[in-house]
């Protein structure tokens, strides 16, 4: 009888695994969310991926809706993808860079120029909204100029945490000078060193 009882429990567990938990996405599911308000380009905007990265034959990633982060020499870099409003196969991304030594309980501000390895020990994040995979450039980025981000959780396996501040926004075009708001920062996501 106690042999039926842990199978069906083991059973029971199994249906219920669909990578999340009480405390977010497990597994390879990942998500990273937050609120803007602000420039005339993006009046008010939620954005909220979650989902596991798709790889393409190479082993690249495809544009899809998903999370996830991977380490590199410089940086812990948490990359975030979701289809854009407008649609025509275009997509919403976010990067943010941290130290690939970051602990939990540490908070970072912003740093200018963190993304290209000066200074090191920095976080740096970039929205950039309409990308296609074919794309140079996209329809309209952001740099976040001030604020915070805070590491939660930091295991081999997996990073979470919370975000906000201020970004500065600009077009393809060089339109720049629009500055957004992002609240309710949030992102728990694996660690994938498997992605390219």
């Amino acid at each position: 009888m106690r042999r039926f009882l842990v199978f069906g429990t083991f059973l029971l567990a199994l249906s219920a695994c669909d990578g999340t938990d009480a405390t977010g996405p497990r597994g390879n599911v990942g998500a990273l969310r937050f609120s803007a308000q602000g420039g005339a380009r993006l009046p008010a905007a939620t954005y909220d991926a979650r989902g596991q990265v798709e790889l393409d034959p190479s082993g690249e990633f495809a544009l899809g809706e998903w999370a996830f982060g991977r380490t590199g020499a410089a940086h812990l870099v948490v990359v975030a993808s979701q289809p854009a409003a407008a649609g025509g196969g275009r997509h919403d991304m976010v990067t943010l860079f941290l130290p690939p030594g970051v602990r939990a309980g540490t908070t970072f501000a912003p740093v200018r120029d963190c993304a290209f390895g000066v200074p090191r020990n920095c976080a740096e994040l970039f929205l950039s909204f309409g990308v296609t995979l074919l794309d140079v450039a996209p329809e309209f980025s952001c740099s976040w100029t001030g604020g915070q981000v805070r590491v939660a959780e930091r295991t081999r396996q997996r990073i979470r945490g919370t975000f906000s501040g201020t970004a500065s926004c600009g077009s393809a075009e060089g339109t720049i000078g629009e500055t957004i708001h992002l609240t309710g920062g949030s992102f728990d996501v694996p660690v994938r060193d498997d992605v390219g």
